[in-house]
């Protein structure tokens, strides 16, 4: 399903505290102080501005823009550090209808809060360029092209992305080249083109507690995603479950269920854990390629095991495979009761 944009909504986007400027104003209610100056959009004070974005384009680092409540049809792009608020609160913008091409941009902006928009159509979502301490939860995002959610950048660090709703789109959440210490929790990621969760060249990532239903995979993390922990998710009726092309993983308290393919499929890379999943229903429920110091221990693998479970595998050495195995030593008897 795609639909043309709608993007109604609560975005949240505070650097610091705030003064009051002469400028042209609409309002009865007193706002707060402010270092830098402020700009106005919408009401009717003669020096009001018509767009978010003309705004936002004439603001400086330090600035606060403040939105009257109304319908406003534009793409709000922003690449500064600025206080943006809304007329009903002064640290919100709320009941802001936004009709674009793509949704909310950030461009080397720091310590932003993207809060309860309503986003649709369009080629991304919420995109984050080389921004740090971004908080983006509680937005719904459906009917993009490409990217729900696409952070990337090398400067991309420390950001949270938690309890949104992502569903019909290419991609639900994409963490891109050289993306640090995410958190992705809490997230429905449901019924998208592709991967529900991508990371490419990210590392440090936790990725707990989200609904993954079907999508083409559930989480995938390739080319030298290092360091993640995905822990208590659930990912049901995807093509692929999980696939990992990486190092140093932790996959733990995971329910991988009626996945049409594989449940978990490995992809080189050494050093991961994977302990007290649900394995149930999968087609194939494990698999792995040339994969070493892999940890298996106490999962569920669809019915109740006295004996080690045997993981099958291939080893390619000189384009010729061979036929190797992996073993859980102390498969669980019952499955874990793991609530997201």
């Amino acid at each position: 399903m795609k639909r043309k944009g709608l993007a109604v909504g609560i975005i949240l986007l505070f650097i610091g505290t705030c003064i009051i400027s002469t400028v042209a104003q609409d309002t009865e209610k007193p706002l707060p102080a402010s270092r830098g100056n402020w700009l106005y959009v919408g009401g009717s004070g003669s020096g009001n501005y018509s767009t978010i974005q003309d705004a936002i384009d004439n603001s400086s680092n330090g600035d606060t823009v403040y939105v009257y409540n109304g319908t406003y049809y534009e793409h709000v792009e922003i690449d500064k550090s600025i206080t943006l608020i809304g007329e009903n609160n002064n640290q919100i913008i709320e009941n802001i209808i936004l009709d674009n091409l793509n949704g909310i941009d950030l461009h080397y902006s720091n310590n932003n809060f993207i809060f309860k928009n309503h986003i649709s159509g369009g080629d991304c979502g919420i995109g984050v360029d080389s921004s740090s301490n971004n908080q983006i939860t509680e937005n719904t995002i459906e009917g993009i092209y490409n990217f729900g959610i696409d952070i990337y950048g090398m400067f991309s660090r420390n950001n949270i992305i938690s309890k949104n709703h992502i569903e019909h789109n290419g991609f639900g959440i994409q963490l891109g080249w050289q993306c640090y210490n995410t958190i992705i929790t809490g997230n429905e990621i449901i019924q998208n083109t592709y991967q529900a969760i991508l990371l490419i060249f990210s590392s440090y990532a936790n990725i707990t507690n989200n609904t993954l239903i079907g999508n083409a995979w559930g989480i995938h993390i390739w080319d030298s995603s290092n360091n993640t922990i995905i822990l208590r998710n659930t990912i049901q009726r995807n093509w692929y479950g999980i696939e990992l092309e990486t190092n140093s993983t932790i996959v733990s308290q995971n329910t991988i269920k009626d996945n049409v393919g594989y449940g978990l499929l490995l992809l080189g890379g050494f050093n991961t854990k994977i302990d007290r999943n649900n394995f149930i229903n999968n087609k194939i429920q494990a698999f792995f390629y040339g994969r070493f110091n892999t940890i298996w221990n106490e999962n569920y693998w669809n019915r109740t095991r006295f004996f080690p479970k045997i993981i099958f595998g291939k080893l390619n050495e000189d384009s010729i495979f061979y036929n190797v195995i992996n073993i859980d030593w102390h498969p669980a008897k019952k499955p874990y009761d793991i609530g997201v």
